[in-house]
């Protein structure tokens, strides 16, 4: 929903003090032309902050925006009230299902995971997973996304006492959602780090159920370094209660953290990152990587990757990437 405009507002203005409607004065006053003018006497009346005063539309009268509010805006916070009290029901009803499904998924003899392919049920089971949340809650992922959904999920989790550690990569100090996450909790004693590369994109919830981001899912591939993005939106993901699978996603998890650079609201870009996205260029060419393959693994886009690779040859005076890798292995570089 977008504010009201100065036209707009003119309007209402010239109801209240005349008590009637002159959309030709109303045109002289601000220069508006006609069909601009009938907007705004239509956006008014959907408001009900005017009423028409009889059958030939020539008489108007102003209405309090208090007593519109009465009419519109009341009916639907208690549509909300109800909907929000029809899904708690929902979610306790299924809650009391949960054990059942566990105690089997723990005394079969094969891994058991779900799989989740639908976004807005992925937001709800990471909510209810963070509810339950005693501990620790660890987060492995390329970039936040910056819906309202993600930030609860942070805001519950810290309200509740529960310690929450995440990476990002490198490429995410250049994505405004997650500088702002950042910026929001970090303060509030909520840790962030961040590394080139990530092995995983996971949640690990008190190392008894991790969410696995699936690799291939859209989101966790480029993200232009420098540009503001939506974020990295996974629509598909394995959900693993498995003790061992969940034990090494966590030990996954611990590996990346102590190397992890700090990423602090104070200071989201600290001197040295690009120097580090720029080596690992060099690491994974020197694998025989390719461009895009490098540019999914560090969460650039494919347009910055060929930049950090072209800052790279000139600084090591090379006329071609072979050229480039032998001087930086000359450099030890890589």
């Amino acid at each position: 929903m977008h504010a009201l405009d100065e036209l707009i507002l003119e309007g209402y203005q010239h109801v209240v003090e005349t008590g009637h409607w002159d959309g030709d004065r109303l045109g002289e006053v601000t220069g508006a032309p006609r069909e601009r003018i009938a907007e705004a006497r239509r956006t008014l009346t959907e408001l009900k902050v005017i009423e028409c005063d009889d059958h030939r539309g020539e008489r108007w009268r102003a209405v309090s925006p208090r007593v519109a509010m009465a009419k519109l805006v009341l009916p639907v916070d208690a549509e909300v009230r109800r909907r929000a009290v029809y899904a708690d029901s929902l979610r306790e009803r299924l809650r009391m299902l949960v054990p059942i499904h566990e105690a089997r998924q723990r005394t079969e003899s094969r891994d058991v995971v779900d799989v989740l392919a639908d976004e807005a049920a992925l937001d709800a089971l990471i909510a209810d997973e963070t509810t339950r949340c005693e501990g620790e809650l660890v987060v492995m992922r390329g970039t936040a996304r910056g819906t309202s959904a993600e930030r609860r999920v942070y805001r519950d989790a810290h309200a509740r006492g529960v310690r929450v550690r995440t990476v990002f990569q490198h490429a995410a100090r250049y994505h405004a959602p997650t500088v702002a996450l950042v910026e929001e909790f970090a303060p509030a004693g909520l840790e962030f780090r961040s590394a080139a590369q990530l092995p995983v994109h996971i949640h690990v919830f008190d190392r008894s159920t991790c969410v696995v981001a699936v690799a291939d899912a859209p989101g966790t591939g480029a993200l232009p370094l420098g540009e503001d993005t939506a974020g990295d939106h996974t629509t598909a993901a394995v959900v693993v209660r498995h003790p061992l699978l969940v034990s090494t996603m966590a030990a996954t998890f611990g590996q990346v953290w102590p190397d992890g650079t700090p990423f602090t609201h104070a200071d989201p870009r600290p001197a040295g990152i690009e120097e580090e996205l720029r080596r690992s260029v060099l690491r994974l060419l020197a694998t025989g990587a390719k461009d895009d393959a490098v540019a999914r693994r560090l969460g650039v886009s494919l347009r910055t990757c060929r930049r950090l690779v072209a800052g790279m040859m000139e600084r090591l005076g090379a006329s071609s990437r072979f050229q480039a890798g032998v001087e930086a292995h000359r450099r030890q570089l890589v």
